[in-house]
């Protein structure tokens, strides 16, 4: 009975990981970065609606599935709102290790979602009263374009808008992006911190894109381009 039981729990603990690891990008702290040179051998990627990341640690895009399409472990990531689950009374572990899921509505989805969007709501009232301050204070100065709102067109802006909305309530350390005005990466990235232990920082370009000759490091780092 103890060793079924030791059994169970690994079977639950292996389960949390994968499902967690193949829907949304937070393993992205056990993964090596994704340099640029690494990037370039990645095949062709054919015209799609929405693309992702490969499962697991790939550095390479691929088109998201849609609800109903096949997934699992060595499948595409399900796109957004939708989870991979077992068809029927199968158990969703086996079904994800032997990739015969398929991507239904997740229930979780529209709840992440409005909690996503008071959450922005709050950081957008709080970055309008920051200016509002700061304009105050320097009621003169030149360069008024600073003072704009973030483009949210920016591949940056995008980023941080899926982060807010898939992990928001996940106690995970998780990359949330810093954008510049433009809505494109700023030079210096970090992950985020764990209780005392500080997340880890890296140089990026305006793409995001992890430069080959900079650290990636607790330590302080300063980061140019």
């Amino acid at each position: 009975m103890v060793h079924q039981n030791i059994i169970s729990s690994l079977l639950f603990m292996l389960w949390t990981v994968i499902v967690k690891c193949h829907d949304v990008s937070i393993c992205v702290d056990l993964c090596p970065a994704c340099f640029t040179q690494r990037m370039q051998n990645c095949p062709p990627l054919p015209d799609c609606e929405l693309k992702v990341r490969d499962p697991g640690c790939g550095c390479c895009f691929t088109c998201a599935a849609g609800a109903g399409d096949r997934c699992g472990i060595n499948k595409p990531r399900c796109g957004p709102g939708l989870k991979c689950l077992a068809v029927g009374a199968e158990s969703n572990l086996i079904a994800i290790l032997e990739n015969r899921g398929a991507c239904q509505l997740d229930p979780a989805h529209q709840e992440t979602t409005e909690k996503a969007s008071r959450l922005r709501l709050i950081h957008t009232r709080h970055l309008k009263r920051r200016r509002r301050k700061k304009h105050r204070r320097f009621p003169r100065h030149p360069h008024r374009g600073l003072l704009s709102p973030l483009n949210h067109d920016g591949p940056c802006s995008r980023h941080y808008e899926e982060m807010m909305t898939s992990c928001i309530t996940m106690a995970h350390k998780v990359w949330l992006p810093a954008c510049d005005a433009r809505g494109y990466y700023a030079a210096k990235q970090c992950m985020s911190s764990n209780g005392l232990e500080r997340g880890k920082c890296w140089c990026v370009d305006e793409t995001g894109i992890a430069l080959e000759d900079t650290p990636y490091t607790r330590d302080s780092i300063t980061c140019h381009r």
